[in-house]
């Protein structure tokens, strides 16, 4: 049972890593170039500051003023915020950064800790994870369009494939 489990996990996180993956659409994905990775990686660096400092309104500043998710993740943040003390981020790494149409995805390898408001414990749910971080370009600069576990993005993008055939092909083309 615990070889199954770790076997399910390591496939799950090969699975997470492929988040991103240019899967079955090969004519709108391109990588990003190097000085658009470095902006993203500045701008996941100054949303992980903006909530390792509990400053709202710098994290706001950071989303795009389009953004259909921009107020639910103000809210989810001041919930945070609420609930969080001592939140510290230890590692904010773009891992990968491509190109969807007018928007760029990056796979963001980020590792924070916090302690709960009200037991003074570490909580569930924080340490090392995988996020992604879709991006748009608002007046010359990228801002966050939407922002969700890795796995929710992965499930997203193998849901919107026709077929199991598709699914696979784009999984074992991200392993590769």
């Amino acid at each position: 049972m615990i070889c199954a489990t770790r076997c399910l996990g390591s496939f799950v996180m090969a699975l997470c890593l492929c988040a991103i993956a240019p899967a079955q659409q090969a004519s709108t994905t391109a990588p990003v170039s190097s000085e658009d990775q470095a902006a993203l990686q500045r701008l996941a660096e100054e949303f992980y500051a903006a909530y390792a400092q509990e400053d709202l309104t710098r994290f706001v500043n950071v989303w795009s003023r389009r953004s259909p998710e921009r107020e639910a993740a103000r809210t989810r943040m001041q919930q945070q915020f609420d609930s969080y003390e001592q939140i510290a981020v230890q590692q904010v790494e773009v891992r990968r950064a491509d190109r969807v149409g007018e928007r760029v995805k990056a796979l963001l390898a980020i590792e924070v800790s916090a302690i709960d408001a009200k037991t003074k414990k570490p909580p569930a749910g924080f340490g090392k994870t995988l996020r992604v971080m879709e991006c748009v370009k608002e007046d010359g600069a990228w801002r966050v369009w939407r922002f969700v576990p890795a796995v929710d993005d992965l499930a997203a993008t193998l849901a919107g494939l026709k077929s199991d055939e598709e699914r696979w092909r784009a999984v074992a083309a991200a392993l590769a």
